[in-house]
């Protein structure tokens, strides 16, 4: 027989094949997770992130569309502002405003893909149930932390905590909230807890040793996945075990600047509601500095906690022989305020809480491959559509990162747009290479009438300590931004 004739029944039998076959994705998200990795200049080591980084493309200014849970994972996993959906706050119901939209991993679970999700990856009080996560996105039922496997040494956390003494103060089974109050008025509902336990102690050790055992069932099924893995941390209380402590201790420093921007607007800041809830923290005015200074250790020991998780995921895809079948893409919903600005927690349109984490590895991409120019989460709906040759759905609003990925050619925005309510007012941010320009405005959103302006310039003020907005020098700069800010409003 010859070579020919031996050869082409092989190749007609292995084209189909290779025509049909899927990328997988491994979709990994982070709750309140700054660009706080190596890789992104920090001297919090994470080798983890970083070897993902290295494999594939690193965006250094990714940008949430809201800096809260809920309104940032809604505009990602539905590819449309929060204007459109009309999810500004972190109650609304997505699927209650907007019959009928289509989210990320439905439209992958339509063609074709088995969808899994364990942990948060929709905030749960933005679905009609909490109980499902969004039932229409997911083949299989949702897995929130509260129903995985923890370390049969220590048993489940309660209510995130594994400190004996804090255990013993609950009795029975209390509601939540109630059960709040018993650790507030003990002053055990601690903002911060580093018992020496097992990584699956806590929720995300947990969370990643299901993530491992979905690969397992997944690698042995034909049918392409999407597997959507949601860690806790390091969102409060920065809750991690002893040795990831140890691992940040080195790398604690304290926000440099820490009052409010020059000139800048009373209408930009808040009073860090969320982290007053916890116990030993005070009810109003600044931190004190060793509070200071235990928080962010226990912020930064939280993402040496979730480096480490990940790494195990990732260990376990080229294990499984994976790797070169599956997209990787992991991301932060928002930044996080470490005392910059004397502001703790997300919750303006400052680049601490906007700026995100955006690595994105794809079978046959660029490697170690840094992009240095403004992109948006949601332009990362379209960019997995395209990495994994399925159809892109029409009206989504963000743009397809693709070229970047696979063969570091820009795309043409060049810009990030973020937004922020405060009572009835709207701040709306720009973000280019060099400058962010805000508007806050009314109802209306008379932006011939804003509320107030902002001006920063990153290569001359990377820690935005002067509004420029009424600076005359840089009104030609803010006319053009204006322009493309208006375009999207």
């Amino acid at each position: 027989m010859t070579f020919k004739k031996l050869v082409l029944p092989l190749l007609l039998i292995a084209i189909p094949f290779f025509l049909s076959a899927k990328t997988n994705v491994l979709f990994i998200v982070a709750d309140d997770l700054k660009p706080e990795f190596s890789v992104y200049g920090s001297k919090l080591p994470t080798p983890h992130l970083d070897q993902l980084a290295n494999e594939g493309t690193s965006f250094s200014k990714a940008y949430c569309q809201l800096a809260q849970c809920t309104q940032s994972r809604v505009s990602l996993l539905t590819g449309k502002r929060p204007d459109t959906t009309r999810v500004w706050s972190i109650k609304s119901r997505m699927r209650q405003l907007n019959p009928g939209i289509l989210t990320l991993p439905e439209h992958f679970r339509k063609n074709g893909y088995t969808t899994a999700a364990i942990g948060k990856v929709f905030d749960p009080r933005s679905v009609e149930n909490k109980q499902n996560s969004d039932e229409p996105s997911w083949t299989l039922p949702w897995l929130p932390s509260w129903k995985l496997d923890y370390n049969v040494s220590t048993g489940k956390p309660t209510a995130f905590y594994q400190n004996p003494e804090t255990k013993k103060l609950i009795k029975g089974n209390p509601e939540y909230n109630e059960l709040k109050q018993i650790l507030i008025d003990n002053e055990a509902w601690m903002p911060y807890e580093s018992e020496d336990v097992p990584d699956d102690a806590y929720s995300d050790g947990a969370i990643a040793n299901q993530a491992i055992k979905y690969l397992k069932q997944f690698s042995k099924s034909p049918e392409p996945f999407f597997l959507a893995v949601g860690f806790k941390r390091p969102h409060l209380p920065f809750v991690a075990p002893k040795k990831y402590w140890d691992l940040a201790e080195a790398s604690v420093e304290i926000a440099e600047f820490q009052e409010h921007s020059k000139n800048g607007p009373a209408i930009s800041y808040h009073s860090f509601g969320e982290l007053r809830t916890y116990s030993k923290t005070p009810l109003s005015g600044p931190v004190a500095p060793d509070l200071e200074e235990k928080l962010v250790h226990g912020y930064f020991a939280c993402t040496a906690y979730v480096d480490a998780q990940v790494g195990k995921i990732i260990e376990s895809v080229k294990a499984l022989n994976l790797n070169d079948s599956t997209l990787i893409v992991f991301w932060g919903d928002h930044g996080f305020h470490l005392g910059d600005h004397g502001l703790w927690c997300k919750h303006s349109n400052f680049e601490q809480a906007t700026r995100v984490p955006l690595i994105i590895k794809v079978p046959g991409g660029v490697v170690n491959n840094p992009h240095a120019r403004p992109v948006e989460l949601l332009d990362v709906f379209p960019t997995l559509c395209e990495l994994s040759g399925i159809t892109t759905p029409e009206g989504l609003e963000g743009l397809s990162l693709a070229s970047i990925v696979k063969s570091n050619k820009p795309n043409k925005k060049g810009f990030a747009i973020s937004q922020y309510p405060r009572g009835k007012a709207m701040g709306y941010s720009i973000r280019n290479d060099r400058y962010r320009y805000t508007e806050w405005l009314n109802e209306e959103k008379d932006t011939n009438n804003p509320i107030a302006t902002e001006l920063y310039d990153y290569d001359n003020d990377p820690l935005e300590t002067i509004n420029l907005s009424g600076d005359a020098n840089y009104q030609s700069v803010i006319n053009s931004m204006k322009v493309d800010l208006h375009s999207i409003l």
